[in-house]
């Protein structure tokens, strides 16, 4: 693909992402100015669409590059007029004030740091890519308002920008629209009579011969050729589900069948389209344009500018009205709005068939009307000769008796699954000696697997072995969604422009280096060529986001942050050496869309307060909450709506001035008004004091008490998903919850400095548990070596620490 038209999709798709979901419109609509941001938004997903559709077709016409670059140039300008009304609309959310709409003159931006910011990010990124049309045409201004913006609104003159932008949009996309059609209608005029039937590119089968599978391939073709009446399902057409894990061979499986003449000769019509990207429900839109495309891609270029259901599905009917159609639609995860995916499907001949590959048993139940086609692993013998196919790559494995000792113990972990025995095989394949086929055979890696099918620290074993320049090549491809077709040289230009082939003058040239890069990636199955693209695989695509789950926007060695960071409320990722100081950072809590925050400092002044963590929803990982303190009361505490952040999996509560600290009875209802997420997997109570504390049981006020009481054993219990659970320095508590028993998946239990504490739960302790620490806690040292042994016999580990 031509790096300046990958460019003007990329750009394209980035303006309509940004503010599809960001209520720009809704928010216009207060200034009367809801109509022309609509208008304009449709002129760019019409220019997005028109851009992906030419993709990198080759259009033979010296007219077209500068009419492609117009329309280029004619969506910046949108981009433009669109972001600055976006600021306008941040700027009112960050600050809670109506932006009155009134003239003033254009001016810099010197005042707030949040507005620095949140006008400065987009407008950088726009001026990266206006770096590509900057030879070709040097008449266009590079900064006409990039890092500039008026600080009130005026609504007469963005208007009318705006409708000027559309105007040009519209008109850039007519010229290009006429050009293409002219060399549309040139190459028909040319075409061959006998031409051959298009293929999808993602049909195309990516292994030259197809491991043992030949008896679930036979039984299909049987049923698939047998005569079908009306399926009683679903009528004219019937669903054959393939299930089976991540890897297994679904997907070689369907192209196999897709390919196989007998069946290109039954079936009239053939299309396939790829469903892996939804998420809650299934994209019609998409899937249809999709399907209709892979059967008539010429014939449906204008068919991705629609955004009419109705018509796209109308169109569909057309492509198979009384024809029998065979549709593949791959790696499907939901199942919601399938009704109304298939319903232009009746109108196809009886005995069409719809194939649908998933890893879920129950989607396969739900969907299929014929028998469901369970893969499993490879059987023993037919696994064998595919690894060595791999891991030998021609060479004669009696040549390497050894190595075949080695091989037959490592493929005893790969539990037949192809994917794993390609990538592992590749990897081996590099050194043909002992010591690096026992390197593999012995690498932790295998430890980490949740279960035995788990392939992806299997995969994670030949990621290892790359370079760090490798590494970072690959974990990058991470921001492209699954199943993207990459071109050459969308990867090398990527990956030049990220400076992942910094080297020293004198050696290669960047390009080589991103080539060497490809190849090496290729040589070991990461990247699968098909067609003159690259794709890979979702389970590669999964390794990659877990290895790049570290890499986003990073704060060098800053000693201090900017308040004004707080306004970017959009912001997902913030490391900075020394994460604590995200925690001291006053109105955090405007930063809704943070995913990490390793701990937060309670303090009385605002800004500082507990409820900066009510709107944080999408905290996840380990959260530390400190000085609790500084809460004065439970009330106070439950504005944090702990509870809701589900992505969490660790939480430590800690009470850190036992100088002056908070009473105790407030401390116990703190704690018992925190309320954590119900699928943690660690709980930490840290310096924890409460004494005196209302119990459910008492009448007339507090009750002094040296335990939980009954609300906090049943906050407790619901923490079904809890495997770590430690007390630390809780000076006061005399008596661990009764409940612990009640905990099945607790695995680690730890009491360090609870010297009140003198013996455990009367009804003993979970089953599961496997680890009991007691760190200098005397009384309960003796107890548990002495009259509660019995207690704790079925424990793995009990460390002691005095």
């Amino acid at each position: 693909m031509n790096l300046a038209v990958g460019a003007g999709q990329w750009f394209a798709q980035f303006v309509l992402e940004k503010y599809a979901d960001s209520k720009l419109e809704e928010w216009a609509a207060k200034s009367c100015l809801d109509v022309d941001v609509k208008t304009l938004t449709d002129y760019l997903q019409t220019s997005q669409a028109m851009l992906d559709a030419l993709g990198d077709k080759p259009i033979g016409n010296d007219r077209f590059p500068p009419l492609l670059l117009e329309l280029k140039l004619a969506s910046y300008e949108a981009d433009d007029v669109l972001d600055e009304l976006d600021y306008y609309r941040l700027k009112e959310l960050v600050e809670g004030e109506t932006v009155q709409p009134e003239s003033s003159a254009v001016q810099r931006v010197t005042g707030r740091a949040g507005e620095f910011f949140l006008s400065w990010l987009s407008r950088a990124l726009r001026f990266i890519h206006r770096l590509f049309l900057l030879h070709a045409n040097e008449n266009e201004s590079l900064l006409p308002e990039a890092f500039c913006v008026s600080k009130t609104l005026d609504k007469d003159a963005i208007s009318g920008r705006m409708k000027a932008a559309s105007s040009r949009l519209k008109k850039a996309m007519m010229s290009v629209d006429s050009v293409v059609q002219l060399q549309r209608f040139a190459a028909c005029a040319q075409r061959p009579i006998d031409s051959a039937n298009y293929r999808e590119t993602s049909s195309l089968l990516t292994e030259p011969k197809v491991f043992g599978r030949d008896k679930e391939k036979e039984t299909m073709i049987e049923n698939m050729l047998a005569p079908h009446g009306k399926d009683q399902k679903y009528g004219n057409f019937s669903v054959l589900p393939i299930v089976g894990i991540g890897g297994v061979g679904k997907t070689t499986l369907a192209q196999s069948l897709y390919n196989d003449p007998r069946i290109m000769r039954s079936f009239m019509v053939r299309a396939w389209a790829c469903a892996s990207d939804a998420l809650n429900t299934l994209d019609v839109r998409k899937l249809t344009i999709d399907i209709t495309l892979s059967i008539d891609k010429e014939g449906s270029f204008n068919l991705s500018m629609m955004n009419d259901l109705d018509k796209i599905q109308q169109r569909l009917i057309k492509e198979i009205s009384g024809k029998k159609f065979l549709i593949v639609i791959d790696d499907v995860w939901v199942t919601s709005r399938w009704e109304v995916l298939i319903a232009p499907l009746s109108y196809g001949m009886a005995g069409s068939i719809v194939i649908v590959t998933t890893r879920e048993q129950n989607i396969g139940k739900r969907l299929g009307s014929m028998p469901t086609v369970t893969l499993t692993g490879l059987e023993k013998d037919l696994f064998w000769d595919f690894f060595v196919q791999n891991a030998f790559m021609g060479k004669s494995p009696e040549d390497h008796p050894t190595l075949v000792s080695i091989g037959q113990d490592i493929i005893a972990k790969l539990h037949g699954i192809p994917l794993a025995a390609k990538t592992v095989g590749r990897l081996l394949n590099k050194k043909l000696d002992e010591a690096h086929w026992f390197s593999i055979l012995n690498s932790e890696l295998w430890e980490l697997r949740q279960a035995p099918d788990d392939i992806i620290p299997v995969l994670k074993l030949s990621y290892q072995f790359f370079s760090v320049h490798v590494q970072r090549c690959f974990s990058y491809c991470s921001v492209f969604p699954k199943d993207h077709l990459f071109t050459e040289e969308e990867l090398l230009s990527t990956w030049i422009a990220q400076g992942f082939t910094d080297i020293q003058p004198g050696d290669k040239s960047p390009e080589h280096v991103a080539q060497d890069y490809l190849n090496e990636l290729l040589s070991s199955s990461f990247f699968q060529p098909k067609d003159g693209y690259y794709l890979m695989h979702d389970l590669l695509h999964d390794l990659a986001i877990s290895v790049s789950q570290d890499e986003c926007h990073g704060c060098g060695n800053l000693l201090h942050l900017p308040k004004g960071i707080v306004n970017l409320i959009k912001l997902r990722h913030l490391i900075a050496d020394g994460r604590h100081y995200l925690g001291r950072i006053p109105g955090i809590g405007k930063m809704t869309c943070l995913q990490e925050l390793d701990a937060f400092y309670i303090e009385k002044e605002l800004g500082h307060k507990i409820i900066e963590l009510k709107e944080l929803q999408e905290l996840r990982g380990s959260l530390r909450v400190h000085n609790l303190d500084n809460v004065e009361n439970g009330e106070e505490a439950s504005q944090a709506k702990l509870k809701e952040k589900r992505y969490l999996t660790e939480l430590r509560f800690s009470w850190d001035n036992p100088s002056f600290p908070s009473p105790p009875d407030v401390s116990a209802d703190v704690l018992e008004s925190v309320c954590p997420p119900p699928f943690l997997k660690r709980l930490d109570i840290i310096g924890y004091n409460g004494t005196r504390c209302p119990t459910c049981d008492m009448e007339g006020g507090a009750h002094e008490v040296t335990a939980f009481t009954d609300n906090q054993e049943r906050a407790l219990e619901l923490l079904t998903s809890l495997q770590t659970l430690v007390f630390k320095n809780c000076r006061n508590l005399q008596i661990l919850p009764e409940m612990l028993y009640r905990m099945l998946k607790l695995k680690e239990l730890h009491v360090v400095q609870c010297n009140m504490i003198e013996s455990l739960p009367d009804n003993g302790l979970p089953a599961s548990l496997e680890v009991l620490v007691i760190d200098r806690n005397s009384r309960l040292d003796t107890r548990c070596q002495g009259a509660e042994q019995h207690k704790i016999a079925h424990v793995r580990e009990v460390k002691y620490f005095s």
